[in-house]
């Protein structure tokens, strides 16, 4: 009985082990995609600041390129992301939106995540000409909201609405 219980002990300080090799290896594969994305961002910014001193002329067939192309057309739209194999469990949505007015000086527009009571997700600038970046990171609440919503507020933010709605989600 003695040696039944030293294998079961053994397999499972195996599989402990294994479990630790594994988590290891996602956290680096996690710290090296953080790098790649921090990378992508730097070049985004980059190429965006490329843009607007050309004045916002045409280059050929780069992403970003294709992205701004997007951007211009005259309606709002937003694209739902599913998990791949790497991240079954993780989803989200890309919003861009266009022809929002600019932004006012001393105003910023701001992005709310609406359950009980908006949340605020971040706030962006708009300027003529221009496309507005907002990168938004986990907010508590924020899977669970059914309605978005997009209002002008004095610059910095509010931590609740108090400026015009300019965009809604339909619920």
């Amino acid at each position: 009985m003695l040696a039944d219980v030293q294998r079961v002990v053994a397999n499972q300080a195996k599989a402990l082990d294994e479990l630790r090799n594994e988590l290891q290896q996602r956290t680096n594969e996690a710290a090296e995609a953080k790098e790649q994305l921090t990378q992508r961002e730097a070049e985004l910014e980059e190429i965006r600041v490329q843009l607007s001193q050309r004045g916002g002329a045409r280059t050929v067939g780069t992403p970003q390129d294709e992205l701004a192309t997007l951007l211009r057309i005259p309606n709002v739209k937003a694209v739902s992301l599913t998990g791949s194999e790497l991240a079954k469990r993780a989803a989200g949505f890309l919003l861009y939106t266009v022809n929002l007015p600019d932004s006012p000086a001393g105003t910023t527009y701001q992005l709310w995540a609406i359950l009980d009571k908006p949340i605020s997700i971040g706030t962006f600038q708009m300027d003529t000409g221009e496309t507005a970046h907002l990168l938004v990171k986990k907010v508590l609440g924020f899977t669970d909201a059914k309605t978005f919503a997009v209002s002008l507020e004095p610059s910095g933010g509010r931590p609740q609405p108090t400026g015009p709605m300019y965009l809604l989600s339909q619920s």
